[in-house]
C-alpha cells in the first residue's frame, strides 16, 4: 500500500528537532579533563653491602674406614691349643687380650736344649778357668825351680873348671836344668792357649745364650695377643687347626681411631688451605712435619640417621695422592678419635666402616672483601639502588660463592645498597621503594662466619 505524500511530510518536524537536539548538546559539551601520569614505584627489600672476613667452608662426601687395620699372622706353625671364646667376626676386644695360643711344646724343648747347651759351656768355662789358676801356681813353683836348677848348674860349672868334680855330674847337672826349663816352658804355653780356649767358650756361651733367647721369642709368638682395642672382622680359624708359619689367622680395626675419607671440589678445596709459604719445603729440605701441621685443619664429619644428623669433630691427617680424574676432586682423610668410647647407645652411634657420611672443612678467616646474598646475583649482574633510589644494573667480577652467600672481588663498594628483590622487569633508571632487610643482614654474617649449614 502507498504511503500519502502528506503523511510523508509529517517525518520532517521530527527529524528537525533531533538535528537541534543534538547541535545543542554539542554546543553544551563539557571538554575531557587532562589529568597527568605519576611515575610508579616498586617495592623492594634492600641491604648495605658489607665487607665481610669469611671463613672459607667446602663440602665433601665419602664413607667411613678404620683408621688402623691389623692382621694377625702366625710367626711360628703349630697346633692351636687354646682360643678366645669371643674371636668371633664383630667382636670387641681389649689391647692385649689373647687371641689364640699356639702349641709351645716345640718351643719349650728348643729352649731346654739351649738351657742345657749353656750350661754345659758355662762349666766348661768354669772348669777352665780353674785349670789356668791350677797351671798358673804350678809354673810359679816350677819357675822358681828352674832358678834354682841354674844357680846349681853355675855352681857345679865352677866346680868342674877347678877339677872338683867329674865330667858326669857336670852332665847330670845340665840334665837336670834342661828337664827343669821344659818344665817351665810347658807350663807357659799352656798358660798361652788358655786364652784362646777361653775366648771360643765365650762365643759359644754367647750364640747358646742367642740361641735361648730365640728359643724364648718363638715361645712368646705362640700367643698371639690384640696390639690395641679392637673389632674383629674375620677369623679363619679354628681351635685344633694346624697352621703355618706366615698365616692369617684373623683381621681387626681399631676402635681408636676412624677416618672419614672424602672427596672435595679442588676449586674450593684451595680456599681453605692456609696462604702462605711453600709447606713441604723448609730452607730448600723436604720437611714431612711442617707439611702435616700444615694439613691440620679442624673438620666435622656428619652422619644421617633418618631425620636426625650426629656430628663428629676430627682433623685432617692426610690427603690422597692423586686428584679424581673423573670427578676433577681430591681425597681427604679425616681423622675422628674415641667415637666408641664417646658413643651414646641409642643417641650417638660410633662410626663404622661403610658409612656414608658428610666431611666439612674451615679454613682460617679470608681478607675482609664484599660479601652478598647469592640470591642477589643474576649471572654477573647485581641490582644496586643508587642515591636517588633508582635501579642500576651493576657488573660484578665473582671470586668464590659459598653456602648462600657470594664473596666479590670487584664491581661493588662497602654500602652499597644491593637489591635482594627479584625485580620483573628490570629496567635501568626504574624508581625503587626500598625495605630494609635485617634478617638477611644476619644470616648474611652468620653464614660469613662458618655457621649454619655448607650445603
Amino acid at each position: 500500500m502507498r504511503i500519502p505524500f502528506s503523511r510523508k511530510l509529517l517525518i520532517l518536524p521530527a527529524v528537525g528537532i533531533g538535528i537541534l537536539c543534538l547541535v545543542v548538546l554539542l554546543k553544551t559539551a563539557r571538554k575531557p579533563e587532562r589529568i597527568p601520569v605519576a611515575e610508579r614505584s616498586v617495592a623492594v627489600r634492600v641491604l648495605k653491602a658489607p665487607s665481610l672476613a669469611v671463613i672459607p667452608r667446602v663440602i665433601g662426601y665419602g664413607h667411613i674406614q678404620a683408621g688402623q687395620e691389623w692382621q694377625a699372622v702366625t710367626e711360628v706353625g703349630g697346633q692351636i691349643v687354646e682360643m678366645n671364646p669371643h674371636l668371633k667376626k664383630g667382636a670387641l676386644l681389649a689391647r692385649g687380650d689373647l687371641l689364640v695360643r699356639i702349641d709351645p711344646a716345640k718351643r719349650l724343648t728348643a729352649k731346654q736344649q739351649s738351657t742345657a747347651d749353656m750350661n754345659s759351656l758355662q762349666a766348661q768355662l768354669r772348669e777352665l778357668e780353674q785349670t789356668e789358676a791350677d797351671t798358673r801356681r804350678s809354673y810359679e813353683v816350677e819357675n822358681k825351680s828352674l832358678e834354682l836348677s841354674r844357680k846349681d848348674f853355675e855352681r857345679m860349672s865352677r866346680l868342674m873348671q877347678s877339677g872338683t868334680i867329674s865330667r858326669s855330674e857336670m852332665d847330670e847337672t845340665e840334665r837336670n836344668l834342661l828337664t827343669q826349663e821344659n818344665k817351665v816352658q810347658s807350663f807357659r804355653s799352656t798358660l798361652n792357649s788358655i786364652p784362646a780356649q777361653k775366648q771360643a767358650l765365650l762365643a759359644n756361651i754367647a750364640a747358646s745364650r742367642s740361641k735361648l733367647a730365640e728359643a724364648e721369642i718363638d715361645l712368646g709368638k705362640t700367643y698371639i695377643r690384640a696390639p690395641f682395642d679392637c673389632r674383629i672382622t674375620e677369623v679363619s680359624v679354628e681351635r685344633g687347626q694346624a697352621v703355618a708359619s706366615g698365616q692369617t689367622i684373623a683381621r681387626a680395626d681399631s676402635v681408636g681411631l676412624s677416618e672419614a675419607v672424602a672427596q672435595m671440589p679442588l676449586y674450593m678445596f684451595r680456599y681453605v688451605i692456609p696462604r702462605g709459604s711453600n709447606p713441604v719445603v723448609q730452607e730448600g729440605k723436604l720437611d714431612p712435619t711442617t707439611f702435616q701441621r700444615f694439613l691440620n685443619l679442624d673438620a666435622k664429619v656428619r652422619i644421617e640417621l633418618g631425620n636426625d644428623t650426629i656430628t663428629w669433630t676430627g682433623h685432617v691427617s692426610r690427603l690422597n695422592d692423586s686428584i679424581d680424574s673423573a670427578t676433577r676432586t681430591i681425597g681427604v682423610y679425616v681423622a675422628v678419635e674415641d667415637s666408641y668410647i664417646k658413643a651414646e647407645p641409642g643417641k650417638r652411634p660410633p662410626l663404622l666402616p661403610n658409612m656414608y657420611c658428610e666431611v666439612e672443612l674451615q679454613g682460617r678467616p679470608l681478607a675482609p672483601a664484599i660479601t652478598i646474598p647469592r640470591s642477589a646475583l643474576h649471572g654477573d649482574t647485581v641490582y644496586v639502588m643508587n642515591s636517588e633510589q633508582r635501579l642500576e644494573l651493576r657488573k660484578v667480577v665473582v671470586d668464590f660463592p659459598q653456602e648462600n652467600i657470594v664473596v666479590l672481588r670487584s664491581g661493588l663498594a662497602e654500602g652499597d645498597s644491593v637489591v635482594l628483590t627479584d625485580v620483573i622487569p628490570a629496567v635501568q633508571g626504574m624508581l625503587l621503594n626500598p625495605v630494609d632487610d635485617p634478617d638477611a643482614d644476619a644470616a648474611l654474617r652468620q653464614q660469613a662466619r662458618g655457621e649454619g649449614s655448607a650445603r
